[in-house]
């Protein structure tokens, strides 16, 4: 994700920035939006798994229907919040798809690939897309565990740039601003916003799993606050000014991060 997201930087916007911290390492955010979509993934599969494989036909339909419902019973979708965590597992997915993984979409029964909405427009009940990890060959013993780095602290620099875990049921700020700033306003005059109607190519770049930094530093993000706004290399950045000028830069931006127009 991070080489497809610094590629699609550097061709469609590189003349434009002048904060190379686009390309930086993952911090700690972004590793733990990971491995939460993966162990969801994961997790999914492995009851797919136990119920088709060992369990008797009559408790495998009661578990397979109530996999259905995945989202819901695991807290995956919050009616307070604008827009579910669900597409960050659907991003996981997507690069595993284009990583080789065979990945099963079932409640788009007429359509067996990748579906091009997005998410939140989606009903809540939609079914993750499914990877049949069981298939997959044995791991080495001595294969790497994933190993967290120590918590960040909850500072005012971390709380801006979105850094540290607000909520667990709650989306990352560039999700949300996305959600609100590019892709609503675009997809309400839909007959000139193509770009908005195929989310796949997003997704390839982790749109929703990176820190408002690393955005930021792409110029992908603007902030309306009062007052200098403190940075994680020590700066500050000043607020945008409010306006439907600043908001439609933002939406060719993020159009020209998939090679399209607004």
């Amino acid at each position: 994700m991070r080489r497809n997201f610094c590629s699609a930087v550097e061709t469609h916007l590189f003349l434009s920035i002048d904060n190379k911290d686009y390309a930086a390492p993952p911090s700690w955010i972004e590793e733990y939006r990971t491995h939460w979509a993966l162990w969801h993934l994961r997790h999914y599969s492995d009851l797919q798994n136990l119920a088709l494989n060992h369990i008797t036909s009559q408790c495998c339909t009661t578990i397979v229907e109530k996999l259905e419902t995945y989202t819901t019973w695991n807290g995956l979708v919050n009616n307070d919040s604008p827009m579910p965590r669900v597409e960050e597992i659907w991003t996981l997915a997507a690069v595993l798809t284009d990583l080789g993984l065979h990945v099963s979409y079932g409640f788009f029964k007429h359509e067996p690939n990748e579906p091009l909405n997005a998410l939140w427009d989606l009903p809540q009940e939609t079914p993750l897309p499914l990877i049949p990890f069981s298939n997959l060959p044995p791991q080495a013993m001595n294969y790497p565990v994933w190993c967290p780095s120590p918590v960040p602290n909850v500072t005012k620099i971390n709380d801006t740039w979105d850094r540290i875990v607000q909520d667990p049921s709650f989306p990352s700020l560039v999700s949300m601003f996305f959600r609100s700033q590019v892709y609503d306003m675009l997809m309400a005059r839909r007959r000139t916003a193509t770009c908005m109607e195929d989310m796949r190519p997003y997704r390839r770049l982790g749109m929703c799993i990176w820190d408002a930094w690393r955005v930021y530093s792409a110029g992908l993000l603007s902030f309306r606050c009062v007052g200098m706004i403190p940075t994680p290399t020590g700066g500050f950045v000043e607020p945008s000014r409010p306006g439907l000028h600043n908001v439609r830069k933002m939406q060719i931006r993020w159009a020209a991060l998939i090679g399209k127009d607004v």
